[in-house]
């Protein structure tokens, strides 16, 4: 791996960790601790201020895959997979 890559990826990481109140024991809990407990979802809050009212029938999300989700309903999983890998639903946003 390119280590401009693999540090660019580091910091990224830590932004996020801080973010969101993670910190190295929470992912390399000691042998004899029990594995503290943290919710792997984002907190409905932040998924609720970060998405707009939607407009059905209308694509307001799309990746370069060719996903594509108009707003209404759950939102769809390859959107939820970005979201909880700490992308902005705005970065989708059409």
């Amino acid at each position: 791996m390119d280590e401009l890559v693999r540090e660019r990826i580091i910091k990224y990481i830590l932004r996020r960790m801080d973010e969101y109140g993670v910190t190295a024991e929470h992912l390399m809990p000691a042998e004899e601790e029990a594995e503290p407990e943290v919710d792997p979802a984002l907190p409905k809050s932040v998924l609720a201020q970060a998405m707009p009212k939607p407009t059905p029938g209308v694509v307001q999300y799309a990746d370069a895959s060719g996903n594509s989700w108009d707003g209404a309903g759950p939102m769809p999983e390859w959107l939820l997979r970005a979201v909880r890998a700490g992308q902005s639903p705005d970065f989708f946003k059409r």
